[in-house]
């Protein structure tokens, strides 16, 4: 029988820790237990450094677009209140507290240099799992600016002069054309902002209306030797015998009861047109007359008496200059006057009747300059006048089209970048009102000639010149100052009707680096843009004189000679003219802006634009707004790296 040996304490102890030596049961339950803490440390880290990433990211890219917008609605170099509110306002649009979990969202925003626009940003990102081994939010910062960065800039501002300019818009103060040279003075202090040492910006400018101031940037060998005009000559002389009459004089005129008054209405240059009606009534009488014979010589009857007037009721008139239009309205009320008349016999003494023969006349121009004169017989009783020449042109040769895209070639006028050659079709004409006179009168507009001992209407006097008007000087592509600016935007004064092409063309003559003007232009890298801003749709008058002659009497843009043209269709064919011109310059690589101030974005505006260069300013404000806009895309808005 076996016996089982007996153990002691000792001997117990040293097998029970022998078989734990051995024993590897739960081991791998104390190892995970042990390495949870340096694990949860290293994902909770994960984690957390993974959210603050992509938090920095978010608010980079937030502050990117804030400076952006801001930099857009600044003016100048200047932070202003509005510009700090909307950007702020911007910025927790893209980045507010909590959307990501984040607090304290904020940016601020400073200026740098060269109409730079800086911004620091921050936010808190609260951590999670590290929140177990002590860990605190974190709060990050970023920074971003952006600038307007110009390259070489050549600007053509074609800006409408005409009588609507002198108007005030709804919610405006001034009227468009002051509104107008506020507008253009800060987009130059924009563009003069951002510029940097090593750019060039140039500026130039037409103003437009019925025809352009051009004359003197042109050569004398584009302009034509002789041209003919809408004028007179001398017809013949008669004696004419004396004969006995009668000299009737007035004196002591007085009132002997009522009153009148008398004001006045403002009217757009573009609609001065006298109202109808009217009530006004005159009723005359004489009294206490006497009729004596009179010795002479000659012998006769002398006649005295007083006449008495009695006037009631209202009628109007008009008083209109090249730069405003008036319209009277005097009221009587029972107004009655008297004077003294006096007639006396008298031996009319015989002289001499000037006959003129009202016609199309050649002149000889080969010799005149800007700011000189030409004679011309067409003075009192066939005396010489002296005929200065201001700049304003008549266009060069055209035809009549239905469509006039592409440009056709025999259409010189519409050739931008033809040069003049020795042919006269294609050179221009000096514009000469003081060598303009009507036919029968203003409203005859027959080609046929006139015959009349008397004068008919001048029309650089007639109205003060109301019906031919000359816009100030074009300025060709230059560095300006902001004196010379200021100096250049006063001079301009509205006046005269819309004629869209005639500025859209000159514009477009003066930017273009080929052509009339390539060796002052030409040069790569330089970004071109044509900035057109009208208060009003083309607007025309067949009895004005514009780049065309009369066009009632001239016809040279209506379909033949023998139909008379109506202001209908001299609107459209200026329409149909601009149009292809617009066309015609953004296919020479220069970017056209319009801006519709104070009228609507007609269809044909909004098409000769750009894409997406078209603006509408009801007000000065929203104009600011647009140039604003405009100056902001031209200089390249941009993130500074």
């Amino acid at each position: 029988m076996n016996t089982i040996p007996s153990l002691n304490a000792s001997t117990s102890s040293r097998g029970l820790l022998a078989r734990l030596r051995s024993d590897q049961t739960g081991n791998a339950l104390m190892l995970t237990v042990a390495a949870m803490i340096p694990l949860a440390g290293l994902v909770g880290s994960g984690v957390d450094m993974g959210r603050l990433y992509a938090t920095k990211t978010r608010l980079q890219n937030a502050c990117d677009a804030t400076v952006l917008a801001g930099r857009k609605v600044m003016k100048g170099n200047s932070i202003t209140a509005d510009v700090t509110s909307y950007s702020k306002q911007f910025f927790l649009s893209n980045f507010p507290d909590t959307k990501y979990g984040t607090t304290g969202s904020n940016i601020s925003l400073t200026p740098g240099g060269d109409g730079e626009l800086v911004g620091k940003a921050q936010a808190t990102v609260p951590m999670s799992l590290m929140k177990i081994f002590g860990a605190t939010d974190e709060t990050l910062h970023v920074s971003c600016s952006a600038k307007l960065s110009v390259s070489n800039t050549d600007i053509m501002m074609v800006l409408d002069t005409t009588g609507s300019m002198e108007l005030v818009n709804p919610k405006d103060s001034s009227s468009r054309m002051v509104s107008m040279r506020e507008a253009v003075k800060k987009f130059y202090t924009t563009m003069e902002t951002v510029k940097s040492d090593l750019t060039r910006i140039r500026y130039g400018f037409v103003p437009y209306s019925q025809t352009v101031n051009v004359g003197h940037l042109l050569k004398p060998d584009w302009i034509k030797d002789k041209w003919s005009y809408q004028s007179r000559t001398p017809d013949k002389t008669n004696t004419v015998k004396g004969t006995i009459g009668i000299n009737w004089t007035t004196d002591s005129w007085s009132v002997i009861s009522g009153s009148y008054d008398e004001n006045y209405t403002l009217l757009p240059l573009e609609s001065c047109v006298e109202p109808g009606g009217g009530t006004y009534t005159a009723v005359g009488s004489q009294r206490n007359r006497t009729d004596v014979p009179y010795a002479g010589p000659p012998a006769g009857t002398k006649t005295e008496y007083w006449q008495d007037y009695t006037e009631n009721g209202y009628y109007y008139w008009l008083d209109q200059t090249p730069t405003q239009c008036k319209v009277w309205k005097r009221t009587y009320y029972n107004y009655k006057t008297t004077y003294h008349v006096m007639g006396v016999p008298v031996q009319w003494s015989d002289y001499t009747e000037y006959q003129w023969k009202y016609k199309k006349v050649e002149y000889d121009v080969s010799g005149l300059t800007v700011g000189g004169t030409i004679p011309s017989q067409t003075g009192w009783n066939f005396s010489n006048r002296d005929i200065p020449w201001n700049g304003c042109i008549e266009e060069r040769a055209t035809v009549k089209k239905l469509s006039y895209y592409p440009i056709p070639s025999d259409a010189y006028d519409m050739q931008i970048d033809l040069v003049p050659t020795g042919d006269a079709k294609t050179q221009w004409a000096p514009w000469l009102p003081d060598l303009i006179w009507t036919r029968e009168s203003i409203n005859y507009l027959d080609t046929k000639d006139f015959v009349s001992i008397w004068d008919t209407q001048n029309l650089a006097t007639y109205k003060s010149g109301a019906h031919a008007v000359c816009p100030q000087k074009a300025q060709k592509l230059a560095e300006i100052t902001g004196a010379e600016l200021d100096s250049y935007l006063s001079s301009l004064t509205p006046s005269g009707k819309t004629y869209h092409d005639i500025g859209m063309v000159w514009g477009a003559r003066l930017l273009s680096d080929k052509g009339l003007f390539a060796s002052e232009n030409a040069g790569k890298n330089v970004s071109r843009h044509l900035i057109f801003m009208t208060d009003g749709d083309t607007d025309t008058a067949i009895e004005d004189y514009d780049a065309y002659g009369i066009s009632g009497i001239d016809r040279r843009r209506a379909s033949d000679l023998f139909s008379l043209p109506t202001k209908s269709l001299g609107d459209i064919e200026v329409a149909i003219r601009f149009s292809a011109l617009c066309k015609d310059v953004k296919a020479k690589n220069m970017t056209v802006w319009v801006i519709a101030f104070g009228t609507s974005l007609t269809k044909m505006l909004e098409e000769c634009a750009s894409p997406g260069k078209a603006f509408q300013a009801a007000n000065a404000s929203e104009l600011n707004d647009a140039f604003a806009k405009i100056a902001s895309d031209i200089a390249q808005l941009r993130l500074v790296d």
